[in-house]
């Protein structure tokens, strides 16, 4: 993790990619930050970069969701959290599971990658980055998804610092 903030640094800006997880999943098109708790200690950084984030967000469909990302615990934790009228999902990024909770607490696996899944998804990044070489290939990440990104971390920020909720402002580019 970049130690400094004029790095760019802190978990909210390393570990953004869940955040655009999170978004795939919940169709973000509208949503508000509800709570953000962050911590700024142990790690060795300038202390104005975020090492612990917890994020809650609630989409205008009333989809409620988390997200924790952590980068000093001594085991790194990486999951999201969605909870649904008929349930609640798990996501666990770092063990590369998915696992679903019934509301009569009964739970089970939907999903389970096999080992070496991120180093596989890593050089399809790659992949399809070369592809884009192509005028015919769109990308499957937009600009859009990597602004709404943002868009969150600057409501996640607010939201810590005001103790409020904080709507995530949508950010529209304008054709030329």
């Amino acid at each position: 993790m970049s130690a400094r903030a004029e790095l760019g640094g802190g978990v909210l800006l390393e570990l953004s990619h869940e955040l655009d997880a999170l978004c795939f999943a919940l169709d973000c098109t509208a949503m508000s930050v509800t709570h953000c708790d962050l911590r700024f200690d142990g790690a060795p950084t300038d202390g104005k970069v975020e090492t612990v984030a917890e994020v809650e967000l609630v989409t205008s469909a009333d989809i409620a969701g988390s997200v924790h990302l952590d980068m000093v615990a001594d085991e790194p934790v990486r999951d999201w959290v969605i909870l649904g009228t008929e349930g609640t999902l798990r996501v666990d990024a770092l063990r590369s599971t998915i696992r679903q909770e019934q509301p009569d607490g009964t739970a089970h696996t939907i999903a389970e990658f096999a080992g070496g899944e991120r180093d596989r998804a890593e050089r399809r990044l790659i992949e399809h980055l070369l592809e884009l070489s192509n005028p015919e290939i769109h990308p499957r990440c937009t600009t859009e998804d990597g602004i709404l990104a943002l868009a969150i971390i600057d409501a996640a920020r607010k939201s810590y610092m005001s103790g409020q909720v904080a709507p995530v402002e949508q950010h529209v580019r304008q054709e030329q």
